[in-house]
């Protein structure tokens, strides 16, 4: 899915946003309380489609109005680049050459713990996810299949033995109960081995 949509920044309560017209959502299918990846000029970044049902708009993050220094009454040409999944979470399993994967993207759950704090998930068309914090200029993105085999479940099984099992309700965590720190620093090398990460990501 891409669309592209030519609209004017306009100034709510200090906060730059745009307008979506409401013949362009009607034909799309854009409603509100939607997530997007949406691309301006050379960045992109994750929106919620807010407004009424006439009258839509999408609100520019600050990080991101400072980074192209987007100004009000300029037209700019946005491009909608994916639509999040409204979806529930649950197990998938895949088989790819004979060998078994977990789906993450459906076994990541949308809300997190409270309306307050998202993760906002995006399907990318390279078996890859985007993984945004709602309102958050930090995004990690993660292979969407992980393979099943005795190395993922023996480094998930440290975490389910060491690891914390009570998570905060304001966040979610990976933080250990064991204070060794040989043990922490081996799971967090093998977790970022498993998901292709940083480990300041």
């Amino acid at each position: 899915m891409k669309l592209e949509l030519e609209t004017k920044m306009r100034n709510i309560n200090n906060s730059l946003c745009c307008t979506i017209p409401h013949y362009f959502c009607k034909e799309h299918k854009i409603e509100l309380n939607d997530y997007f990846l949406v691309g301006i000029n050379d960045g992109i970044f994750d929106v919620k489609i807010c407004g009424t049902s006439y009258n839509k708009i999408i609100f520019i993050p600050v990080y991101f109005k400072k980074k192209l220094n987007l100004e009000k009454n300029r037209k700019i040409r946005i491009i909608f680049v994916k639509k999040v999944e409204k979806r529930k979470k649950e197990t998938k399993i895949v088989v790819m050459d004979n060998l078994q994967y977990l789906d993450i993207y459906y076994s990541l759950q949308i809300q997190q713990f409270h309306t307050k704090r998202k993760l906002i998930i995006f399907k990318l068309d390279n078996n890859k996810i985007l993984i945004c914090g709602k309102g958050c200029a930090r995004r990690v993105l993660i292979p969407r299949y992980l393979l099943l085999n005795e190395y993922v479940f023996e480094v998930f099984g440290l975490y389910q033995g060491e690891g914390y099992r009570k998570q905060p309700k304001d966040a979610a965590r990976v933080e250990f109960v064991n204070s060794d720190l040989k043990v922490i620093k081996f799971f967090l090398e093998h977790f970022r081995e498993i998901f292709n990460l940083h480990l300041d990501s």
